[in-house]
């Protein structure tokens, strides 16, 4: 098995796999790749326009889903990332700090708009999913354990209690469930 650290090779100009490549992407399963820092580059999340499921377990060293650029990344431009996106899975992933690296005084939200289920599990260093007033408005299930979800920072109050209606809290989790 090949050791995966990043698909997106910088050879000065241009990356060895071009952006536009992953327009119709609709899935992303990563399992046990655990020498992943992240997930995307900034430059590639915001092309993955079609993807509706993302599943992300057993990544032992994933910091950041999406890795902010250079110029920095602004909550303006990151509400409308991954606009088809219905289910995220994210499961066993110990050093996951950010859905996107940010800086933490900044209040920014992600609109979310085809978000139905969320599944977090095992990712104590999670803090923040960036849902704000208008986020998420058609999430049916949040399955993730009660003392995640008590500590989680939010953007708003309302989507807060929006989430907490919708949550799902598991003592345990089983592999086959995620």
């Amino acid at each position: 098995m090949v050791a995966i650290e990043n698909m997106f090779v910088n050879t000065g100009t241009q990356t060895i796999i071009p952006t536009k490549s992953f327009e119709r992407l609709g899935r992303i399963s990563i399992y046990a790749c655990n020498r992943l820092k992240f997930i995307f580059p900034w430059n590639v999340a915001e092309c993955v326009v079609c993807l509706e499921k993302l599943e992300i377990f057993f990544c032992s060293e994933l910091e950041n889903i999406i890795e902010k650029d250079d110029q920095g990344v602004r909550g303006s431009k990151a509400k409308t990332l991954f606009p088809k996106l219905r289910h995220i899975k994210l499961s066993n992933l110990p050093n996951l700090e950010n859905v996107w690296k940010q800086e933490c005084y900044e209040k920014s939200e992600m609109e979310w708009h085809s978000l139905k289920s969320l599944r977090v599990w095992n990712c104590e260093k999670l803090n923040r999913l960036f849902m704000g007033e208008n986020s998420a408005p058609n999430l049916d299930s949040m399955n993730c354990s009660e003392e995640w979800f008590n500590k989680l920072l939010w953007e708003d109050q309302q989507a807060k209690n929006r989430c907490k209606k919708k949550r799902i809290y598991n003592k345990g989790i089983r592999e086959e469930d995620l």
